[in-house]
């Protein structure tokens, strides 16, 4: 009998479909790299099939990542977001739209040489999601 699928591997897919689309690639050439068919790769980013110990590492060098990495191992944790730590707390696995704008948003942030510069948007966005958060609860 087949093991269902696990919130973990829902994760998993959503990291792995983030990362390839961070790189520019697409589901045809990750599922070159593995050796596997592109509806396959579908299947692991959906979370519907498990992606196999014997990909793993593979899938891990082809999308610049470490296994801990694809499992979100940092994040379980409890580490704080580092640049060693792209998929901390709270980072946006369930809607692959949010990760893709959030991928655009830290590239951008990465480019402001200016570290005064970086803070305060940092901060910007500190504020802005507090009052999100705060208009949010008022409604």
């Amino acid at each position: 009998m087949p093991k269902a699928v696990t919130e973990v591997d829902r994760e998993m897919g959503a990291r792995v479909r983030s990362r390839r689309i961070e790189l520019g690639l697409t589901q045809g050439a990750l599922a070159s790299a593995l050796g596997v068919s592109f509806q396959q790769v579908q299947k692991y980013e959906k979370g519907k099939d498990r992606i196999k110990a014997s990909a793993l590492a593979t899938l891990a060098q082809t999308l610049k990542m470490t296994i801990g990495d694809l499992y979100g191992a940092t994040a379980r944790l409890g580490f704080a977001e580092t640049d060693q730590a792209p998929f901390g707390p709270g980072a946006p696995v369930g809607d692959p739209m949010l990760a893709a704008e959030a991928m655009r948003l830290n590239r951008a942030f990465l480019q402001i040489a200016d570290p005064v510069l970086r803070r305060a948007v940092v901060e910007l966005a500190i504020r802005l999601a507090e009052s999100g958060a705060a208009k949010s609860r008022s409604d």
